[in-house]
């Protein structure tokens, strides 16, 4: 049977970096375990995809391009809701103040970075500080053996990583441009129309591959995604609060079938309409 998970964790050598993980979840898979950790920071960067996590009691929904900042001791998983196809970097992080000679810092640089840590909670990376990521995990996936400048290169970008985020780099939701946000609104406005990515990007007089570029920038997953996510997610209410047909369902909300309605569904909740609305039914 085909694995719907692949992660593997890296021991890096880098001082106040306790591991560095890479997870991909190719399919939908079974939801998250909630665990905590007693020494450490857990920053989970979203590189593509879409992840609802809740920590502290707080849900957040993450999709590509968001960091999820995670400090000491506190409880974080979904243990409700199935993971959906996305992949993710996730870093363990020592408490730079209570660790001697992390990253090189001294007393006052780990003081600060501490401080910022702990009130850091979801961020959106600017351009500089997402470079630094993509190099850490390029640089992880192809470490070789006996490589003498590996821990200090990869030492010197985690401290240009958290010097960018000690500027206020990333330190809010950024909103995306104006001709996304129309794409957007289109989308919202038009329930019963499940647009092309080429209908969208001559909505806004662009390419349909500088569009597919652009909105998986500002918005974290493809236009396409964007578009079955949404329109499956106003299928979900009507699966809870109507007895209304798949058929019904699924033309109501631009499928072209409810073979293609129920295909989509299962992709990304793990299960059809119909087992859906049956569980639902039984809460």
């Amino acid at each position: 049977m085909k694995e719907s998970i692949q992660n593997t964790l890296y021991q890096v050598g880098v001082k106040g970096i306790d591991g560095i993980g890479m997870l991909r979840v190719l399919y939908a898979a079974e939801p998250m375990y909630t665990e905590a950790h007693d020494d450490c920071f857990e920053l989970l960067y979203m590189i593509s995809g879409e992840k609802s996590l809740t920590v502290s009691g707080q849900t957040y929904l993450l999709r590509g391009g968001d960091m999820l900042v995670i400090r000491p001791r506190e409880r974080h998983g979904n243990t409700k809701d199935v993971q959906n196809r996305s992949n993710m970097m996730y870093i363990f992080c020592a408490s730079p103040l209570q660790t001697e000679g992390f990253l090189g810092l001294d007393g006052a640089q780990r003081e600060q970075l501490t401080k910022r840590l702990m009130q850091m909670r979801v961020l959106r990376p600017g351009h500089r500080a997402r470079q630094m990521l993509d190099e850490i995990s390029a640089m992880i996936s192809r470490k070789q053996e006996g490589d003498a400048f590996f821990v200090p290169a990869l030492s010197a970008l985690f401290v240009l990583l958290f010097r960018e985020l000690l500027s206020g780099d990333g330190a809010g939701e950024v909103p995306p441009p104006e001709d996304i946000e129309q794409v957007i609104n289109y989308i919202l406005d038009a329930p019963d129309v499940m647009p092309s990515s080429r209908e969208l990007a001559e909505l806004i007089g662009l390419s349909e591959a500088r569009f597919k570029v652009k909105f998986k920038q500002h918005v974290g997953i493809p236009p396409a995604e964007y578009v079955a996510r949404t329109h499956i997610a106003l299928a979900q209410e009507s699966l809870r609060g109507t007895q209304d047909s798949m058929t019904q369902i699924a033309m109501r909300f631009g499928f072209s079938s409810s073979q293609h309605f129920s295909t989509l569904f299962k992709r990304y909740f793990g299960m059809t309409p119909t087992a859906y609305r049956a569980q639902k039914e039984k809460v």
